[in-house]
């Protein structure tokens, strides 16, 4: 059995830091999700080994799914970030009416 520790790198891609605040949280999860559904999906219907580069690709399907599950953490972390800040606020006010 392999155990794969996904490790986060402190770089993250390019095109994930140039989008990352940008739109709706939500949806950036979902976009990022469906990316790692898209990269298992397509090694499933044409085959292949996970180290190979598929034509037309510069990295092996492994790598991708790797740095697509790192953009789902960073997606993942926005969300819980907003989540936490309207829920801050809301207590907050709650607080003020109440005292």
């Amino acid at each position: 059995i392999w155990v794969i520790k996904l490790k986060i790198n402190t770089k993250i891609h390019t095109h994930m830091a140039q989008y990352k605040n940008q739109g709706n949280a939500e949806m950036n999860l979902i976009e990022e999700l469906s990316e790692v559904i898209q990269v298992i999906s397509k090694k499933a219907r044409f085959g292949g080994d996970w180290d190979e580069v598929p034509p037309g690709h510069t990295k092996s399907r492994f790598t991708s799914l790797t740095e697509e599950m790192q953009d789902v953490h960073l997606a993942y972390e926005r969300l819980l970030r907003e989540l936490l800040d309207e829920n801050k606020s809301k207590l907050e006010e709650t607080y003020k009416k109440i005292c």
